[in-house]
C-alpha cells in the first residue's frame, strides 16, 4: 500500500515529531498512518479524529495546511463520479 497522503502530510508538517505534539498521539501510532493495513496500519490515511485536529492547529497557526492534503486527487475524483443523485420530487412522485 502507498503509504502516500499521511508522509505528505508529515512532510508538510515537517515530520512525525509536530504530527505528535499537535495530536497528542504517539510517535508509533503517527506511523501506523504509514504502513498498510495488513500490517496494522491506516493503509497511509490520516485518521478523521486527527485530521480535524491538525486542520484546526493549521488554521490557528496559519501553517497552509488544507483538507485537499488529506486526499489524494484520484480519490476524490473517484468519489464525485459515485455521488448518488438525488431523487426529483415532482407532480409525478408527490404523495396524496
Amino acid at each position: 500500500a502507498d503509504p502516500g497522503v499521511a508522509c505528505e502530510v508529515a512532510r508538510l508538517r515537517r515530520g512525525i515529531g509536530e504530527a505528535v505534539e499537535i495530536t497528542g498521539r504517539t510517535e508509533a501510532t503517527v506511523y501506523k498512518w504509514m504502513y498498510p493495513r495488513d500490517r496494522g496500519g491506516t493503509g497511509g490515511f490520516v485518521p478523521s479524529a486527527d485530521q480535524q485536529m491538525m486542520l484546526r492547529w493549521s488554521a490557528v497557526k496559519k501553517a497552509g495546511l488544507a483538507a485537499d492534503h488529506f486526499f489524494p486527487a484520484d480519490i476524490m475524483a473517484r468519489q464525485v463520479r459515485r455521488r448518488p443523485r438525488r431523487a426529483r420530487v415532482g407532480k409525478e412522485t408527490a404523495r396524496p
